[in-house]
């Protein structure tokens, strides 16, 4: 990857494009209050996002993509051994015109990167970091300046099956916010779930 102070200029060279289609997410069910929201993105790093950078919107390309990448990262937080709580997994469409597409070797060149880096392991990187502050990751680097840039997403391969790929939507850019497609039980659960104080003590809000 180029240097970070190197990237802004690189990116205004990468040709954008556009992203019409029915992506997938998937959500632990203890986080059904905010199940289509992005509150729990704010607070906590991820790939392509710092924490405190984004209201970011992490998706797939598939349903079972969707569950793979959401196991993986509940395994890497919790460890191997420890069961798999209750996922809803559901689509998501989007409407995207400024997709940076880092499936594109043409793109990678630009950024002077390769299929190797973007799907390394970024959480080895980023605690290495905590001990050596000059160690990059470089994913980071290459969210927070595709961030700053105004790019609505990246679409990126995903690691574990590099020919599959998911998309991360930086939703304060988006022009058309991502549309989660949820049966109508659902949602009113959600609904009534968001008006319930989560103290359990004073009902409705």
């Amino acid at each position: 990857m180029k240097p970070a102070s190197n990237l802004k200029d690189a990116l205004d060279g990468c040709r954008a494009c556009t992203l019409r289609e029915t992506l997938y997410r998937a959500t632990r069910l203890e986080f059904l209050r905010t199940l289509s929201g992005t509150e729990g993105a704010w607070g906590v790093a991820n790939r392509y996002s710092l924490a405190k950078m984004s209201h970011a919107m992490y998706l797939a390309d598939g349903p079972d993509q969707a569950m793979l990448e959401s196991t993986r990262q509940f395994h890497s937080t919790f460890g191997a051994n420890a069961i798999i709580p209750a996922f809803a997994v559901f689509p998501v469409y989007v409407d995207l015109v400024k997709v940076l597409d880092l499936t594109d070797p043409e793109i990678q060149d630009i950024l002077g990167s390769s299929l190797e880096e973007l799907t390394g392991d970024w959480r080895a990187a980023l605690e290495e970091r905590q001990n050596h502050p000059r160690r990059r990751v470089v994913t980071h680097d290459l969210g927070r300046a595709a961030f700053e840039a105004g790019w609505e997403a990246l679409k990126y391969p995903s690691a574990p099956h590099p020919r599959r790929w998911n998309v991360v939507v930086f939703t304060e850019h988006a022009l058309v916010q991502p549309r989660p497609q949820l049966p109508k039980t659902v949602q009113d659960a959600v609904e009534l779930l968001q008006g319930v104080d989560p103290s359990g003590t004073s009902g409705l809000i």
